[in-house]
């Protein structure tokens, strides 16, 4: 028997916890204040779907607790979290990656027929709304009909399979009847063929015979010429020293090749060690004249710097000129007739004098 709920961020709830009494329990209250929202959050721990987001306005990780007489379940879902979480015999059973369905673990413990109706606000009465085959389907699955109906639809759809598959069969049997039918002449060809392996055969029989006259013919030519191997055989003898004599020069002739590519191979050798030291002394030459290049590039660099001091020193001149230029300027418009120490007058030229 159910004994509490719990909610946690699901819909309208914050966090609202109800304790089931005895017998029916009557939910009473205002209009949108989440009484609705109660019977969906048990649906959806029972049956793990969802019709619309049941997230609330303060946190997107929903928990929902449904306590029983020796057993508690939770359902959490979130940015991070989906799972299910199991408290039984004071032990924890998390199982996460939840999918579409409920887990097993969570059936049996439930123990709850699939069929059971759970009726919301607004929908249609139950059972009276069914079509007669939704209102078959449902009967089957209370009382157990269902296996049976779908062992039926499984039945009927291996014999529609089997239907088919024979059509196939009889269809493929017809066309390699037409086939034949348009292959009758091979029996002709096979007796053509027959008879042309029967004079094949014949004609490999003379062809032999014909082989064995062949050789009975050399033989006799070979008899002619033994009479005149006896006079050839100082010839033989002669031939067999020459041969022996081109053996020796033909081994000799490798052993020189061999020693024509041993000589090439150190010339090659002495070719690239002398590219190798010609490279050296290339590369030496290189190095000096980077060097040379890298004194140049310091040279020219306290070349830059000192030029830029003389112009900065130039730029200081001209400053102080102009500066000497304005005082001059200044002290004649200041300077009167008469000097004001001596009491003498002062004349212009002493006035440029002075500045």
């Amino acid at each position: 028997m159910l004994r509490a709920i719990r909610l946690k961020n699901f819909q309208s709830h914050k966090d609202s916890f109800l304790e089931f009494a005895d017998g029916v329990n009557v939910i009473v209250g205002d209009s949108d204040v989440g009484k609705s929202a109660i019977i969906r959050a048990i649906l959806w721990l029972l049956t793990n779907k969802t019709k619309k987001n049941y997230q609330s306005y303060w946190s997107n990780n929903i928990e929902v607790e449904l306590a029983a007489d020796d057993w508690a379940i939770k359902r959490m879902k979130g940015k991070n979290i989906n799972e299910y979480c199991l408290i039984k015999n004071d032990k924890e059973r998390v199982i996460k990656a939840v999918g579409q369905s409920v887990p097993e673990e969570i059936l049996k413990v439930i123990n709850m027929n699939p069929a059971i109706n759970i009726q919301m606000q607004l929908e249609p009465v139950f059972f009276l709304s069914l079509t007669s085959g939704q209102a078959t389907d449902f009967l089957n699955k209370t009382i157990g009909l269902d296996l049976a109906s779908l062992l039926e639809r499984e039945l009927n759809s291996v014999l529609r399979n089997e239907k088919e598959e024979l059509k196939k069969i009889k269809e493929e049997k017809e066309e390699i009847r037409v086939k034949l039918e348009r292959t009758s002449w091979i029996t002709e060809v096979e007796r053509e063929l027959k008879e042309v392996k029967k004079l094949h055969f014949e004609y490999q029989k003379k062809k032999k015979l014909i082989s064995e006259i062949e050789k009975i013919n050399e033989v006799k030519k070979q008899l002619i010429s033994l009479e005149r191997i006896t006079s050839l055989e100082s010839e033989v003898e002669h031939l067999f020293f020459l041969y022996e004599a081109y053996t020796q020069i033909r081994e000799r002739i490798k052993e020189l090749s061999s020693l024509v590519l041993q000589v090439e191979r150190i010339k090659s050798e002495i070719e690239k060690e002398r590219e190798i030291f010609s490279l050296s002394n290339k590369v030496s030459a290189i190095e000096e004249l980077i060097f040379l290049i890298e004194n140049k590039k310091k040279k020219k660099d306290e070349l830059k710097k000192i030029s830029l001091q003389v112009r900065e020193t130039g730029e200081l001149i001209e400053r102080v000129v102009r500066q000497i230029s304005n005082l001059s300027k200044r002290f004649e418009s200041l300077m009167p007739e008469v000097c004001p120490l001596c009491g003498q007058e002062v004349r212009k030229n002493e006035k440029e004098t002075s500045v």
